[in-house]
């Protein structure tokens, strides 16, 4: 959701983070159905999947920050994005 607001930012991330929840399910539906395959290696994979599909968008909008200088008492994260006056969750657009 976080990528959906800003698609200019990083648009390749959406496809990596939709690889690795894809891999991270995978990895545990064959842990489910086949307990024999249970080895760390798979576990691993999955767990590692799992991490960058649910860190990939927030991680990348924390870096997006580093380099930029914060004023005031709002600061904001993510990629700046030009702005048309007030706006947000439901304010005059």
């Amino acid at each position: 959701m976080i990528l959906h607001r800003t698609p200019t930012f990083v648009p390749w991330l959406r496809w990596v983070v939709l690889a690795a929840a894809i891999v991270a399910v995978a990895a545990i539906v064959v842990v489910r159905l086949r307990p024999r395959f249970t080895r760390r290696g798979l576990v691993g994979v999955g767990t590692i999947g799992a991490a960058v599909a649910l860190l990939g968008g927030p991680t990348a909008y924390a870096v997006a920050t580093v380099g930029h200088g914060q004023t005031g008492s709002n600061p904001m994260a993510g990629p700046a994005v030009p702005s048309g006056g007030a706006g947000g969750f439901g304010g005059f657009g």
